[in-house]
């Protein structure tokens, strides 16, 4: 989200229209920008910042320099301008001296330069005899080839990632690029003669510029566009902060923004009506800077804020933590971890070693060089050390097959979790997390089996318990009782039989809770228990001396 800091003027020392501005990736101080005296094929000028836009040094210009459209700079000391009359140079001390390159034939003048690294990036080119043309390297700027698919005049091109890119001009043309510039294929066209200026893009969400106060936005890589109109503005100066957040400045300074990826724009600074914003860039810690007519470079800084986070927050004892850097507007961090080894560090992004176990807090003040701020999050880090042995399980140790049993053990020290083992694993299969398993014991195994746990937390699994000693003896066979049917009064009554029987395995018949025969011993056979004469369900049950 964008923060509502106000933008100030800054003073550079020339008078000239700035149409580009760069400040090369990973710092914040070093910046250029570039322009010329009119719009037209005038004397040229690049200015520098070594902190971050307090002052401003000429480091290119004078009496016969070609005017300047584009700067790019890959590193605080290494980067390209480009403009008029097929002028494309490059430096590497940081501008203290340049060395014109070639790059491609028959230009008149050079619109826009972008890198996404080091290696790869793209250059605009309005030509003396074809029209435009973007040209393509992937090696630093060492050697350019001409990209295909151009069929549309060329104001501004832009990376949404490592391959796919985005340009826009005349009659509202907006082009598309999927192999990191090399082709190019028409995604958009609006009305004819007039002219997008602006375009940039982070991953889908992008944005474009035009003419009459014109700002279009996409969500889904340029697949569909949603329209909003504020007025009279003439929009160039575009620049999207982050999936929801973006700027648009053009005519009178004027400069919007929007927070919900285009849904609506609001003015962010009612600009003074004398200059044009043309380009708006970012540094490394979000400060923005928006650059345009009359020599003019406007910053808005960042507020100081402190924030934090870490790959874990839980560890074992000995174990160490990575802390990422979340804060903004930063220059300088000093970290305080109580508890850790370093207990103190002023790296952006340390790593800590914690021996101990315990909670401890963590605290990281940060300083822009003239302010502070700083934040303390109390028991952020757990420390645990490794779990010890879990008692033998407690639980029956004589069972029937088939049957359900619960095993309880002690509860260990620092667990989180255990884990329950039965062996072998035809026995059956355990559950359960806590200091009860649950046995699920398979009807067809009989013999000895063993149950054992072991507890677990962040430092991994603990010693496996003594294992306790069981038997599963198996359970009598089913049979089935006869049907049964009426008696007569007076009569023997009916015949209750069992459709089989075991040998070593008595039967008992029940009625009304009792017992009313036996204990018969099984014959292998169809076994009877006598006839009986009461009205009601008869039941019955085995039992071989275990089950």
């Amino acid at each position: 989200m964008l923060s509502a800091q106000t933008w100030e003027t800054l003073t550079t020392g020339t008078s000239y229209i700035l149409f580009d501005i760069s400040f090369p990736p990973g710092q914040n101080d070093v910046g250029y920008a570039g322009g010329m005296q009119t719009t037209y094929n005038a004397e040229g000028v690049v200015i520098k910042t070594s902190d971050g836009g307090d002052t401003w040094t000429e480091v290119l210009g004078g009496t016969g320099q070609d005017g300047i459209e584009a700067v790019c700079f890959i590193s605080p000391t290494t980067g390209f301008v480009a403009g008029w009359n097929d002028y494309f140079a490059k430096t590497t001390d940081g501008g203290a001296t340049w060395t014109t390159i070639t790059v491609g034939s028959d230009n008149w003048y050079f619109k826009d330069i972008e890198f996404y690294d080091a290696n790869n990036g793209v250059a605009a080119a309005i030509t003396n005899s074809s029209g435009n043309v973007i040209y393509v390297t992937s090696d630093g700027g060492n050697t350019w080839t001409t990209a295909t698919g151009i069929n549309q005049g060329i104001q501004d091109v832009c990376y949404a990632n490592a391959t796919t890119l985005y340009l826009v001009g005349g009659d509202e043309k907006i082009a598309k690029s999927t192999d990191g510039g090399n082709t190019w294929s028409e995604i958009y066209s609006g009305n004819f003669q007039y002219v997008f200026m602006g375009v940039d893009f982070d991953g889908n969400f992008g944005i474009v510029g035009g003419e009459d106060g014109k700002i279009m936005s996409t969500i889904d890589g340029g697949s569909t566009w949603q329209t909003f109109a504020t007025g009279y503005e003439n929009f160039q100066g575009a620049h999207v902060f982050n999936a929801d957040s973006a700027y648009m400045g053009g005519t009178d300074e004027n400069i919007y923004k929007t927070t919900n990826s285009g849904g609506n724009w609001t003015i962010e600074d009612n600009g003074a009506g004398t200059s044009h914003i043309y380009k708006i860039k970012t540094t490394a810690n979000n400060t923005i800077y928006a650059c345009g007519s009359q020599g003019m470079i406007k910053r808005k800084s960042v507020p100081l804020t402190a924030n934090f986070t870490s790959d874990e927050i839980v560890i074992c004892a000995g174990s160490s933590v990575n802390f990422t850097d979340l804060s903004t507007g930063a220059t300088s961090w000093n970290w305080t971890f109580e508890g850790g080894t370093p207990a103190t560090s002023t790296d952006q992004n340390p790593t800590v070693t914690y021996s101990s176990e315990g909670t401890y807090d963590v605290s990281l003040e940060v300083s822009n060089g003239s302010t502070t701020n700083s934040v303390t999050v109390t028991d952020y880090i757990t420390v645990v050390n490794g779990v010890g042995q879990p008692d033998t399980p407690s639980g029956t140790t004589l069972a029937c097959a088939g049957l359900d049993l619960e095993y309880t053990t002690n509860p260990v020290a620092n667990a989180d979790s255990y884990v329950w083992e039965v062996t072998p694993a035809a026995a059956g299969s355990m559950s359960g997390s806590s200091t009860t398993g649950y046995f699920n014991s398979e009807a067809t195994f009989s013999g000895d089996y063993t149950i054992k746990v072991q507890a677990v937390n962040a430092c991994g699994n603990g010693v496996w318990s003594s294992e306790l000693q069981c038997t599963l003896n198996p359970a009598p066979l089913e049979f089935y009782l006869s049907e049964g049917g009426d008696a007569c009064e007076g009569g023997d009554g009916v015949e209750i039989t069992l459709s089989g029987s075991e040998t070593g395995v008595d039967y008992y018949l029940h009625y009304a809770g009792d017992t009313a025969a036996g204990p018969i011993a099984g014959t292998g056979d169809v076994l009877s228990f006598g006839f009986f004469t009461g009205d009601g369900y008869y039941s019955a049950t085995a039992y071989n001396g275990y089950c």
